[in-house]
């Protein structure tokens, strides 16, 4: 047992002196960088005091030592690295966080040493730099003590360099890969021009027969991989191209209308009111707004809270009037506000048919949008939206300003193109009052535009 314990101290033994040997084999070295306040000609500056407005401008120098095992010590002096750079603090005294500064190398060189500008000037006060060998005291002069920085900004400094550095690394890995692809074309250059030349001193009379065996058929040239094909971007959609509203889902856009539209609107006499006095308008509207489009699940109130199969899909054109409120429960919840939702701004202009006299009447009005359709070329009204009127002022000649409301029951629009749409306000119904207080005006009417209709699918 004594025997087996003296051959394992011998063998620790000697495995700590063959690590001791490797350690001593690969030599040290030490790096030790300071920086400088200088002039814009590398003269050192004294320190005190630096003019306030003035950026400091430090001179920086690495120098590193190393020694082998046994000899001379070599000194080499070169500029910081970028990370030792912008590692280049500086604190004012009493404050919890250093100054928010980077540092920016000059193309001036003092020697082998780096000439580096902050990027902003400090305020009045007295501050170090660290983060070097030997600690630097700035004094700032000027009317009033500056403020502490806060860590925020301190932070958001580190992360702008981190960003900073991520993007060199990555141009500098694309900058590799573009001299990779550069290298191996030229050797494919290469390869091919002395295959050729092989070839065509083959084809010698002179050396190629049955009795010279020296040159030989060359062997075929490795075929490269063909080139993969270039990606085919989806061309472009037509304007006449069939689209489905669907098209835009989750995407915004905006739409231009051209239409006309016709209104009948009467109310009782004054001096009799078993007599109503009519009035017709006939005109177009312009119109502009924008819309959002949203995905359409096809699930109803029922079938979300039970589960199953229990949606009529088919319920959505009967949604501005509830589809009879039991209805409600099992046609889609897309039809309650739909998955097309805007805003439009309307211009009106039309010819104002009176008893016994013709005028004209111009407007504007708010109409909101809230429209539903399930994977086809039609959109029509939901409930929530035979429930929000269309607001607006309209400008009768000879008469008093208007407010009208405007409740559009079973609305369709029929997409005819990618960026074309034709839109039927169908049946719209409201009140018009007068702002002199004349009676009150009940309208029915309807209109046909047509609508151009850009998203950004």
């Amino acid at each position: 047992m004594v025997g087996a314990l003296h051959r394992t101290l011998f063998a620790l033994l000697m495995t700590c002196a063959s690590l001791a040997l490797a350690s001593e084999a690969n030599g040290t070295c030490m790096r030790r960088c300071e920086a400088r306040l200088v002039d814009a000609s590398c003269n050192a500056k004294p320190s005190n005091p630096w003019p306030a407005g003035l950026p400091l401008r430090v001179w920086t120098l690495c120098t590193d030592f190393c020694s082998a095992p046994g000899g001379p010590v070599n000194r080499q002096e070169h500029g910081p690295s970028a990370e030792e750079l912008a590692g280049l603090e500086v604190w004012r005294k009493g404050c919890s966080a250093p100054e928010p500064l980077r540092w920016t190398i000059t193309e001036q060189a003092c020697g082998q040493a780096t000439l580096a500008l902050a990027d902003r000037s400090l305020g009045p006060g007295t501050y170090e730099i660290r983060r070097v060998s030997e600690i630097g005291e700035v004094v700032v002069v000027g009317a009033k003590e500056a403020d502490c920085p806060s860590e925020e900004a301190y932070r958001d400094r580190l992360a702008q360099e981190q960003l900073e550095r991520e993007r060199q690394e990555q141009r500098e890995r694309l900058q590799a890969e573009q001299q990779g692809r550069e290298q191996q074309e030229r050797l494919r250059r290469e390869e091919q021009a002395m295959i050729a030349e092989q070839q065509r001193q083959c084809r010698s009379p002179n050396r190629w027969n049955a009795g010279n065996r020296s040159c030989v058929a060359p062997p075929p040239p490795a075929s490269a991989a063909p080139p993969a094909p270039p990606a085919r971007s989806s061309p472009a959609p037509g304007f006449w191209e069939d689209g489905d509203w669907e098209n835009g889902r989750d995407e915004w856009g905006w739409t231009l209308s051209l239409g006309a539209t016709t209104r009948l609107l009467n109310r009782d006499r004054d001096d009799n009111a078993e007599e109503k006095i009519q009035r017709g308008l006939v005109g177009g509207t312009i119109a502009a707004g924008f819309r959002h489009f949203s995905d359409y699940r096809g699930e109803s109130m029922l079938e979300a809270g039970l589960g199953g199969d229990s949606t009529v899909q088919g319920l959505v054109w009967c949604a501005p009037v509830g589809c009879g409120i039991g209805g409600l429960l099992i046609m889609p919840l897309e039809a309650f506000v739909g998955n097309e939702h805007g805003l439009d701004v309307r211009g009106h202009f039309a010819r104002d048919y009176r008893e016994g006299t013709d005028g004209f009447t111009g407007g504007v009005s708010f109409r909101p949008i809230l429209r539903v359709s399930r994977d086809s070329r039609f959109s029509t009204g939901t409930f929530f939206g035979g429930l929000l009127p269309e607001v607006g002022l309209q400008f009768p000649t000879d008469q008093a300003t208007e407010l009208f409301f405007g409740w559009s029951y079973f609305p369709i629009d029929l997409r005819i193109g990618h960026y074309l749409a034709l839109s039927w306000d169908g049946v719209t119904v409201g009140p018009t009052i007068p702002l002199d207080g004349d009676g009150v005006w009940v309208s029915i009417g309807t209109g046909l535009s047509f609508n151009l209709l850009s998203v950004s699918d």
